[in-house]
């Protein structure tokens, strides 16, 4: 039972978290657009230019958050990831978000977070 209500807990400061960060992320990802390809599907490449520039915004304009999540930090690069792989498409060698990108961005993080 416990384990239950815990597991429940968790997943809720999940969502709060992800709930908090997604204007930030939602905003971010426009600036996707003007990377090249290859070095949107390049990990370290993406890590440096998006994901680390991404944590410092998140982190100096809401930093109470990680304390709702203490993984969050560790946890963030794995769920921009997973938004690339999700909401960025390379058409025609350009770089293009998914049609109702915005909508589907909570939940694509959500996801992203949950991942071991």
């Amino acid at each position: 039972m416990f384990g239950k209500l815990k597991e429940l807990a968790g997943n809720a400061a999940v969502k709060s978290v992800a709930d908090q960060i997604t204007p930030l992320i939602a905003e971010q990802l426009e600036k996707f657009k003007s990377l090249s390809p290859e070095s949107i599907n390049d990990d370290v490449v993406f890590d440096s230019v998006i994901t680390q520039p991404l944590w410092l915004l998140v982190s100096s304009s809401v930093g109470g958050v990680t304390s709702l999540y203490p993984p969050l930090k560790e946890k963030f690069s794995g769920m921009m990831r997973h938004v690339r792989h999700e909401l960025v498409v390379v058409k025609d060698g350009k770089i293009e978000l998914v049609d109702g990108f915005k909508a589907r961005l909570p939940g694509v993080m959500l996801d992203g977070l949950k991942k071991p």
